[in-house]
C-alpha cells in the first residue's frame, strides 16, 4: 500500500504489551455528504438526484413515517462508477412518503 501504519489512523492500533501495529482489515472511508435534490414531473412523478462517489452503492429506502424501524427497501439500487452523481425516479404516491438513500 506504500505508506508506513501510523497507530490511531484509519482504525490502525498498537498491541498493549508490545510496539506492533494492528489493522481492523480492509477499511474504507465513509462516503462524503451530498446534497439531495428532490424535484416533480408532470407525469406523477418524483427524481430524488444525489452526488455519488466511486464505488459506492447508494441504495434507496422509504418509510410512511420517521421512526428508526419504519425503513425499507424500495428494490433501487446505483453502484457507482464514478462521481457524475445517480438519480432515482419513483411514482408519486397518495400521502405522505418519505425517502432516505443509504450508502455501503
Amino acid at each position: 500500500f506504500g505508506m508506513v501504519s501510523q497507530s490511531g489512523v484509519n482504525g490502525v492500533f498498537q498491541a498493549a504489551t508490545a510496539t506492533d501495529l494492528g489493522s481492523p482489515g480492509r477499511y474504507r472511508a465513509p462516503a462524503p455528504l451530498t446534497a439531495l435534490n428532490i424535484s416533480s414531473t408532470a407525469n406523477q412523478t418524483v427524481r430524488l438526484a444525489f452526488g455519488t462517489s466511486t464505488a459506492y452503492r447508494y441504495e434507496l429506502e422509504v418509510s410512511d413515517d420517521l421512526s428508526a424501524d419504519g425503513w425499507s427497501p424500495t428494490g433501487d439500487a446505483l453502484n457507482a462508477v464514478n462521481g457524475d452523481g445517480g438519480f432515482f425516479d419513483k411514482t408519486a404516491s397518495v400521502g405522505r412518503r418519505f425517502y432516505r438513500i443509504r450508502v455501503r
